[in-house]
């Protein structure tokens, strides 16, 4: 998936612009499985415990990584419960404890944990403040439904979700509005479990009586392809790395003897990363570290920022591009609701800058808050936060 770079982040990438660029790249892989949560560099090397004696191994599910604040989360499901820790292990802490969780999806600029909840007679898709407070139900389905993976489109400001059993893809507004069924099973689908973005297209894991395969659509459903087929097991969560233009997921098995592997966005180079030790696997994800690039290496994008910020009645976005290229400027607000496209077009190269006036779409006056811009291109999304005071 596209990488937001917290704000906190910018400031470290002033202060070593004169002696290089920062590249974020994926550095570790993380793993559900065999009641604990194992970890990787993303080679398969260095293996280790980050966290063991899980209970309900069953039904320890999906797991979302936080990089810039060092966080894990990750679901029990049996237990009714999301939970956190840091990367090494550390600082265990229950989020939230009225959860039926399998899927997780984390909105790291908004600070909001969005999960699937598979309460039989009710469920939902799901979201909290990172602290817990704030749960909402966004959207409900039909009882008995088997909700599985969700991922989000912060920059379309959209989610999509599977529900497994009835063989469908489903797609709605970050507030849970617009819910829509996007792919059916006559569309061949298969049985859907966890859902990535990359390139422009939906995949999605498949896994049982269907076939084991990773497939892919158009984010409205249309031009179902078939990403590899085959895989000698089912293939459960599915993480995709931008800077390396991979997709690595975990295989579930009953026996021990399931496997973290990745391939390619074009569907080459299948590689097993760990071979053995995997029992009900079925969350992973991805911990990226901002890394100096060689000295003179232009940023795709840098020097993002506001003035004033604090602001009233307007603010100017500036921005720097290492080339031409084709952007999007976005204002949101912090529940991830879009209210204004400022900009969607080719710019060249160098500084650019685009003000806003603190009003929506429809040019109704936005009140006093914090809201969200988002920078995007084809390197990525680069966020940052303003304060409108009236």
């Amino acid at each position: 998936m596209n990488a937001i770079l917290r704000p906190a982040l910018w400031l470290a990438m002033l202060l070593i612009l004169a002696n290089g660029a920062l590249a974020q790249t994926a550095t570790r892989v993380y793993w559900t499985g065999s009641g604990a949560i194992t970890s990787a560099n993303v080679d398969g090397s260095d293996i280790r415990t980050v966290l063991s004696g899980l209970p309900s191994i069953v039904g320890l599910y999906d797991i979302a990584v936080d990089s810039g604040r060092g966080k894990l989360y990750f679901a029990h499901k049996e237990d009714y419960i999301i939970e956190r820790v840091n990367l090494d292990g550390t600082g265990r802490e229950t989020v939230l404890s009225d959860a039926y969780p399998v899927g997780l999806a984390l909105d790291v600029s908004g600070e909001k944990i969005y999960w699937t909840d598979y309460t039989y007679s009710n469920p939902r898709i799901r979201r909290a403040n990172f602290d817990g407070t704030g749960v909402e139900d966004l959207h409900s389905a039909s009882a008995g439904c088997d909700l599985t993976g969700i991922v989000l489109d912060l920059a379309a400001g959209h989610l999509y979700w599977a529900e497994r059993m009835d063989q469908q893809i489903w797609r709605g507004n970050l507030d849970g509005t617009g819910a829509t069924m996007i792919l059916q099973c006559w569309a061949g689908i298969g049985h859907p479990w966890d859902l990535a973005l990359a390139g422009g297209r939906l995949y999605w894991t498949v896994g049982g009586s269907s076939g084991n395969a990773i497939v892919s659509a158009d984010t409205d459903g249309s031009n179902v392809q078939t990403l590899v087929s085959d895989l000698p097991l089912a293939p459960r969560s599915l993480a995709f790395d931008a800077s390396t233009q991979r997709f690595y997921w975990v295989n579930y098995s009953t026996s021990g003897d399931g496997t973290v592997q990745r391939i390619n966005l074009d569907g080459s180079g299948l590689e097993t990363l760990v071979t053995t030790g995997i029992r009900y696997g079925f969350g992973i994800a991805l911990a990226y570290e901002q890394l100096s690039a060689a000295p003179g290496t232009p940023l795709p994008m840098a020097g993002l920022g506001n003035r004033p910020n604090p602001f009233n009645p307007s603010t100017l976005i500036s921005f720097d591009l290492a080339r031409g290229q084709v952007v999007q400027l976005r204002v949101f607000a912090l529940d991830g609701a879009l209210l204004r496209t400022l900009l969607d077009e080719r710019r060249a190269a160098g500084a650019n800058a685009v003000s806003w006036d603190g009003r929506d779409a429809l040019g109704r006056t936005l009140p006093s808050g914090v809201y969200l811009y988002r920078l995007t291109s084809e390197q990525g999304q680069y966020s940052r936060r303003m304060t409108l005071i009236r």
